[in-house]
């Protein structure tokens, strides 16, 4: 066999080579564009990254049996193999670790991709049903299976920053200054804006109930976030919780607003 069949170089098992490998097979060998793709996509991106380096062993190992002409056996096993194994072939190679560093820069977390690999993304009501699978599994600290549970702190404020990082902010399950600050500076103008038109009601009509100029302000809010800008604008909470949470949040935004409004002017007592 000609020695440039196969003198090619190892894989990369840094982090940054990791995370170059997984991006790689996601866009040339999945088809995948990142902006868009599912948990499944990534965990197959993943899962070839990883074989990869898996063959580079694999390779010295088969030139070194026919090198020193050892002996083989072979044998036909009707053994059934459940679950995954991912998980193990990383931690054999050594490389859980530089997984898990990779994934995390790509927004992932290797304990969420390797426990749920469904076809459709983890988004609103598709994630309830994630969520009945994983309640039983309890792994304390565990972001991963925090964040599919709906118990990370900073996942929906993480998720607003889509409009300017794309879709994978969804899935961005620990606090960061790209993600987080974003969010968080996004929610803030928002809050302002409607606030301010709140107050411009109020001073319109300081005759009306606080409550129901507050009401009606969360309800143009939810109207325009959900059904006027495009997607792109949207808060980003619908791929991380489902219709009822945001139902809730704006109505909590209601009775904020309400609660603190200034006093009317017919409050006022004349001298």
């Amino acid at each position: 066999m000609n020695e440039t069949a196969y003198a090619l170089p190892p894989r990369s098992i840094d982090q940054d080579g990791i995370k170059k490998a997984i991006l790689g097979k996601l866009i040339y060998a999945v088809g995948k564009d990142p902006e868009h793709a599912t948990t499944h996509d990534w965990f197959f991106a993943t899962a070839l990254a990883t074989r990869d380096r898996m063959v580079d062993a694999w390779m010295d190992s088969t030139r070194d049996v026919y090198q020193r002409d050892r002996k083989r056996v072979y044998y036909l096993s009707l053994e059934f193999l459940i679950g995954r194994l991912l998980r193990d072939a990383m931690a054999n190679l050594g490389l859980t670790r530089e997984m898990e560093a990779a994934l995390g820069r790509h927004g992932l977390d290797l304990a969420a991709l390797g426990t749920v690999c469904d076809v459709v993304p983890l988004t609103g009501l598709n994630r309830a049903f994630v969520v009945k699978g994983l309640v039983a599994m309890e792994h304390g600290g565990n972001a991963g299976l925090a964040a599919l549970r709906g118990h990370s702190p900073v996942l929906t404020t993480n998720a607003t920053s889509h409009w300017f990082h794309g879709e994978s902010a969804a899935r961005v399950v620990a606090h960061d200054l790209r993600h987080t600050a974003t969010g968080f500076a996004t929610h803030w103008a928002a809050s302002l804006f409607w606030a301010a038109v709140f107050q411009g009601l109020r001073r319109l009509g300081p005759q009306r109930r606080p409550l129901s100029d507050a009401l009606g302000v969360s309800a143009v809010a939810a109207a325009v976030d959900y059904g006027i800008v495009p997607k792109r604008l949207t808060p980003g909470w619908e791929m991380v919780v489902g219709p009822v949470s945001i139902g809730i949040t704006y109505g909590v935004m209601a009775f904020a607003l309400a609660a603190t409004a200034s006093p009317s002017g017919n409050e006022r007592c004349d001298p």
